[in-house]
């Protein structure tokens, strides 16, 4: 009886001893299972804010981008408030400051803070990135190859390139030309204003109503006549009854032939030709493609109203009468294959190809009329009596017979300068990595 009772004592002491273990563990469990969930409460505060910081981030730059002049117009490295408290997502973007980190022209380069909050979290996010200006359709044409214009073709509007000009029979170009390499014109061919920063060739018959500057020499030839100054920082030679009827500065010598005649010369005192042509604008397929409002899968024609972005992975035809404002973007080429005119003048159209056949961008076929500012960085061939309202950017412009080009302000009016703005982030991080 004796052993029983002590048995039973035994058995009551260890049954003591397992509960206390159980009690111990249990209120460590919980104490555990409490750290943790305190633990992931906090995680998900600082992802939160984190994700608010990141909001923070998006909207400057969706603001650089549609609104360009905004952040060129910033002081440089000069920080600026675009956001201050502003409640978001269930806690508050606290701070978004924008600066402009260069005066630099394609890529001007850019510095965000955002500071997000969420509950007792707080984190901070830096990028730093860079935008390229908007397409600049006022140029009217803008090439950025030598390129040649013939045969009776027309160009009403400025030509700006970034290599060579040459115009030849019959053609007619009635804007500014400026041009970072030689101009020549010949055969019957009439111009404006001319700025290059090469030489300048005028010859066969060539009439030139304006003043002329050159960074080096200016030749004329065989009736060639400049109805206004000339400013030539090299050399002037003349011959076969060519006229200058303005008057002639120059810095090098000046050599008459026969018939040759100028107005009041000025040695040594020619200007400095300075030609500054921005880079020709580079846009990203990806971001089209990614951004846009809708996607294509054939061709377009008869009446159709666009508005936004619609973008075509391939190749792509287009006639017909459009209403809106909107972007045709093709990662092939396109073939205006018909008119192609608006259904008010309230109604705009940006047509840019990324792909080419056979180095064609943009073709216009032959009697087509289209109104429509056209870009690609391969070739747009303009056919036989083709005619284009609004603009032509890039990298080289071929015109058939009697072809036309007419710069049309209220196309570049009309259509948002963010559709072709091209803004790029180069580091995105956290700034602090503990709070």
């Amino acid at each position: 009886m004796k052993n029983l009772k002590n048995e039973s004592g035994q058995a009551l002491a260890l049954v003591m001893m397992v509960l206390a273990v159980m009690l111990l563990m249990g209120s460590s469990l919980l104490t555990q299972v409490g750290g943790s969930r305190e633990a992931s409460f906090e995680e998900g505060e600082i992802v939160r804010a984190c994700y608010i910081a990141e909001a923070g981030v998006e909207r400057a730059i969706a603001e650089i981008k549609n609104d360009s002049s905004w952040f060129k117009d910033l002081t440089l490295d000069e920080d600026v408030e675009f956001i201050s408290n502003l409640n978001y997502g269930g806690g508050k973007i606290a701070a978004v400051t924008v600066r402009k980190t260069s005066e630099t022209e394609n890529p001007t380069t850019f510095y965000i803070e955002s500071v997000g909050e969420f509950g007792d979290a707080k984190r901070t996010i830096e990028v730093e990135g860079e935008m390229y200006d908007p397409v600049d359709f006022p140029r009217g044409v803008w090439v950025r190859s030598p390129s040649s214009f013939s045969n009776s073709s027309i160009i009403a509007s400025d030509v700006t390139a970034e290599g060579a000009l040459t115009f030849i029979n019959n053609s007619t170009a009635s804007g500014v030309i400026t041009a970072a390499g030689d101009v020549t014109l010949s055969n019957n061919m009439t111009a404006t204003r001319i700025i290059t920063g090469g030489n300048l060739t005028v010859e066969n018959n060539v009439a030139v109503s304006m003043d002329v500057d050159a960074a080096g020499n200016v030749y004329l030839d065989n009736n060639a006549l400049i109805a206004g100054e000339v400013n030539a920082e090299g050399d002037i030679e003349m011959s076969n009854n060519s006229e200058i009827t303005g008057e002639v500065y120059y810095n090098g010598s000046i050599t008459k032939g026969s018939g040759a005649a100028t107005g009041t010369e000025h040695p040594g005192e020619a200007e400095d030709v300075d030609v500054s042509i921005p880079s020709f604008p580079i846009l990203d397929e990806d971001w089209y493609a990614e951004n846009a409002d809708q996607i294509l899968a054939g061709d377009l024609s008869g009446s159709f109203s666009l508005d936004g972005i619609w973008y075509i992975p391939g190749s792509i035809s287009i006639s017909g009468t459009y209403s809106g404002n909107g972007t045709i973007v093709a990662g092939g080429k396109v073939i205006i294959n018909g008119d192609l005119n608006r259904a008010d003048t309230d109604s705009s159209l940006a047509v840019i190809s990324f792909g080419n056949d056979e180095g064609v961008g943009i073709e216009v076929g032959n009697n087509t009329t289209a109104y429509a500012l056209l870009y690609t960085e391969n070739q747009i061939v303009i056919s036989n009596n083709a005619h284009v309202h609004g603009s032509v950017i890039c990298n080289e412009l071929g015109l058939s017979n009697n072809a036309r080009v007419t710069y049309d302000s209220t196309l570049q009016d009309d259509h948002p300068d963010w559709v072709t703005t091209v803004v790029g982030v180069t580091s995105w991080k956290e700034k602090y990595s503990v709070f």
